[in-house]
């Protein structure tokens, strides 16, 4: 089944300011279909891709099984048990992250520890890389940062109550071989003195040996040198994307709900090599009536329109290889499982035949502009 969407972006800015009328298309090729078991969830929140072999893998929270699917022939070719408790259990996971057969690892953001296991399902090693007890920052969750580059681990962490200044930093760095670790990239000082701030995940796409950074209210993207340890920024936002209200809140739940729902933000950020293009997610925000109950509104439901009084509720601004904004493109969302493969984008879709659980849905999309 192939289905097209043509988007007309109207107006577009380029990183020097100047207005330009582009044409952006981010082109639905078609859907990728993948059967899943009676056992295992459609929206489980632990899927990815491995481009080693050509397969996305899904983590089963509930049996804690890994399945893997050919992203060619769309089949389930391997699946993996593992243990909850005991000598080989897992214990919690927060995120699953799979580089190859032998480079499988599970992370428990409440222990700072990550687990690397075998295919047999075997546990190979744990190691603690952060103890919150003793001053570090804790692993990020959510929109997920997990990369192994020249045999060291790079993750993004996020603030903890107890953390020692000289540790709260965005980036994470560890070494397998000397078992060392560092912390890189300061926080801006708004991240610090606003808690709220620090509760929504960024995400990072490493390139060679600089990693690009996107904070939730930032509109730059910041990019970090690994050798020389510079950091440049470069502007990546978008004018639906208002700046950032600090919580004024007591700290009770539907004030806290409200400001998340009413604020705008940046999220998913992925890099296109075909195409050769960045694509960057936003979240445009909610404009709630004071007397309405927050709890009834989603994000994308309708119930509200937007904070610029329209039906745009998320967009994707997409750049060049050196960040400059091409343009960008209302109502699409990346969603945090999305990956480029096969010369192509592929996220997930979650309203294609919602109503069916057996099945895995991606589309894969062409950028073209």
């Amino acid at each position: 089944m192939k289905k097209y969407l043509l988007i007309l972006l109207i107006v577009a800015f380029s990183c020097n300011s100047e207005q330009e009328n582009l044409e952006v298309q981010i082109e639905l090729e078609e859907y990728y279909i993948f059967e899943l078991d009676s056992l295992t969830r459609r929206d489980s929140k632990h899927v990815g891709f491995v481009p080693s072999l050509n397969s996305i893998y899904l983590f089963n929270d509930n049996t804690y099984t890994l399945y893997f699917y050919n992203l060619e022939t769309k089949e389930n070719w391997k699946r993996i048990p593992f243990a909850k408790e005991g000598p080989e259990g897992l214990g919690r996971v927060d995120l699953f992250k799979v580089y190859s057969l032998d480079s499988i690892f599970s992370v428990n953001e409440i222990l700072g520890q990550i687990t690397r296991i075998s295919d047999e399902g075997r546990k190979i090693e744990k190691i603690r890389i952060l103890d919150m007890d003793n001053g570090d920052p804790a692993i990020q969750s959510g929109i997920s940062f997990f990369e192994i580059h020249k045999s060291k681990l790079f993750t993004l962490a996020r603030q903890t109550p107890n953390v020692l200044p000289l540790r709260n930093k965005i980036l994470l760095e560890y070494d397998f071989d000397t078992e060392k670790k560092s912390y890189e990239i300061e926080w801006p000082i708004e991240y610090i003195e606003d808690w709220m701030m620090a509760t929504k995940p960024s995400s990072a796409v490493m390139r060679g040996d600089k990693v690009y950074l996107s904070l939730p209210y930032n509109e730059h993207i910041l990019i970090y040198d690994l050798i020389n340890g510079n950091l440049e920024k470069k502007y990546a936002g978008s004018s639906k994307i208002k700046k950032y209200v600090p919580y004024s809140g007591d700290g009770d739940m539907q004030s806290r709900i409200r400001h998340v729902l009413e604020g705008a933000r940046y999220g998913k950020l992925v890099y296109e090599p075909t195409a050769r293009v960045y694509l960057r997610e936003a979240s445009v925000g909610l404009s709630i009536p004071i007397d309405a109950n927050p709890l009834l509104a989603t994000s994308e439901s309708g119930s509200f329109l937007s904070n610029n009084n329209d039906n745009i509720y998320v967009l994707t601004i997409v750049l060049d290889e050196s960040l400059n904004k091409i343009g960008e493109v209302p109502h699409q969302k990346l969603y945090q499982d999305a990956f480029c493969a096969d010369s192509a984008l592929f996220r997930r879709v979650v309203i294609y035949e919602k109503e069916n659980e057996d099945i895995l849905v991606f589309g894969k999309y062409k950028v073209k502009y």
